[in-house]
């Protein structure tokens, strides 16, 4: 399950297909070789659909039937999440937030209401827009604060939500990191690119199936 926070509170929840855009499928010209004859280029094309068919539903039966299983292979966030989740308040000015990302090593963070609300998020590369660094010493800042540069829809997920569907959305959607909530909407971790890439170094079965 994913949720879609925005100031206002949850703008959308639902499953992954709600959140990331579907595919279009376009119909593909067959190809038929020139110079056979009527009869052998249908053959070919009847040949060409069977093996496509057969291909297409061993495909679909390993899917399931390793969905099916039990569980072996499978992570899900609160498996590989960071947490305590580190978050940022509003009216924090770009500098402050900076410092902090620096002191904790990280590169995305929440940022949430008096009543611990999501209502955004902020990554290292968006404060960066806003101060000039030489020689790593900072040489300029603006007056910023993090609200008027923070992400203000944030897609967040279940902590039961299975790993590869969170590197679905977050590829799909270009995002670095997703925050994950509890059922009353808190943030209690977060999920970043790194995390998922340091899950398939560390469980081999992974780099099969997602």
């Amino acid at each position: 399950m994913f949720y879609v926070f925005n100031p206002e509170g949850v703008k959308l929840h639902g499953p992954m297909e709600t959140i990331t855009p579907q595919r279009k499928i376009e119909k593909i010209p067959v190809d038929v070789s020139h110079g056979l004859s009527t009869h052998t280029k249908k053959d070919n094309y009847l040949k060409s659909l069977n093996k496509n068919s057969v291909l297409a539903g061993r495909k679909a039966y390993d899917k399931v039937n390793y969905q099916k299983s039990s569980g072996k292979g499978t992570l899900f966030a609160h498996h590989i999440m960071s947490q305590p989740v580190k978050t940022l308040k509003p009216e924090v000015t770009i500098l402050e937030a900076w410092h902090i990302f620096q002191k904790e090593t990280i590169h995305h963070m929440p940022v949430v209401s008096s009543e611990n609300k999501i209502i955004g998020i902020v990554s290292d590369r968006d404060l960066l827009k806003h101060i000039k660094i030489i020689n790593d010493e900072i040489q300029y800042v603006t007056d910023t604060i993090v609200s008027d540069e923070m992400t203000t829809e944030v897609i967040t997920s279940h902590p039961m939500t299975n790993i590869k569907h969170i590197a679905m959305v977050l590829c799909e959607r270009k995002i670095g990191a997703m925050p994950i909530v509890d059922e009353k909407g808190m943030p209690i971790g977060i999920v970043s690119r790194t995390d998922i890439l340091k899950a398939i170094i560390n469980h081999p079965m992974l780099t099969i199936r997602v």
